[in-house]
């Protein structure tokens, strides 16, 4: 749990933060599970079963140097497990933990953000990232309607894909019961109703999917970079961005991104500056 009590750390713009004195939380531990028939398992369906306690090992050996204080040594442990491929939200927490307290802003921001993509409710990782928005070089703009964009977030995906699945399940159930038996005026209206919320939740679902497959968000992981007017170093520059800064990436040529700030301005920064979400 994120632990406040660093009001005081707060850097300005030339002081640099005493990550040392901030603490962001103890060190997560990826679980494992035991299959008697099969053998040992992990909660990682997805990830080879041989690298599985590696990736466990690894964890833990991040997390005994973090409570040493060797962060830097801790965030390495944490990179060579992530290295294997695995996603979850309890490494990739960890790892931010280690980068911020490494002194590496911008990385921190970004393995909060990608733990956000796996469980966009983790309150762990939701209040880190506030603090560390708190205390980076460029604040980001109070958006209007941030609250309903929040809730527009809050369901993941599969959740979505679950709900409406269920919803269609049902739709057809009770459309099957009024051919067959012919009910009255109350299931009728039910299926309407159910119809309507099925259609609402598959648009939403759409939206949501749309959203993911076309929208790249990126995180500023430089110390800083200088967004130019077109792809090449002679080009005019733009404005500058500093570590930790999220942006949207709309375009790609040549080693170079074009980013759009939250605040609508855009420019193209060298595809190195950033790392994409």
């Amino acid at each position: 749990m994120w632990v406040q009590g660093a009001e005081a750390a707060k850097p300005t713009l030339t002081a640099r933060l005493d990550t040392a004195q901030i603490t962001l939380g103890d060190p997560l531990h990826l679980r494992l599970i035991v299959d008697r028939d099969a053998g040992q398992r992990t909660l990682f369906p997805d990830l080879d079963e041989q690298l599985a306690p590696f990736v466990v090992r690894s964890n833990d050996e991040g997390n005994s140097l973090y409570r040493a204080a060797d962060f830097a040594g801790a965030r390495q442990r944490y990179l060579a497990a992530v290295e294997t491929g695995i996603r979850d939200v309890r490494l990739f927490y960890n790892l931010g933990n280690a980068c911020f307290k490494s002194e590496h802003l911008g990385e921190s921001v970004l393995w909060y953000e990608r733990a956000l993509q796996l469980d966009p409710r983790d309150e762990d990782v939701l209040a880190n990232l506030r603090f560390v928005a708190r205390v980076k070089r460029d604040q980001d703009p109070e958006q209007v309607g941030a609250g309903i964009y929040a809730v527009y977030l809050w369901p993941t995906l599969n959740e979505l894909f679950v709900m409406t699945s269920l919803g269609l399940l049902g739709l057809f159930l009770v459309a099957c019961w009024r051919l067959w038996w012919r009910p009255g005026m109350y299931v009728q209206v039910t299926l309407i109703v159910l119809s309507i919320c099925v259609l609402g939740s598959g648009l939403f679902t759409g939206a949501r999917l749309q959203r993911q497959l076309t929208r790249t968000e990126a995180v500023v992981v430089t110390e800083e970079g200088t967004a130019r007017s077109g792809p090449e170093v002679g080009q005019t520059p733009v404005f500058v961005v500093h570590e930790g800064t999220k942006v949207v990436v709309e375009r790609r040529e040549a080693g170079w991104l074009l980013v759009r700030l939250a605040n609508g301005l855009g420019g193209w920064l060298p595809a190195e500056v950033v790392a994409v979400i």
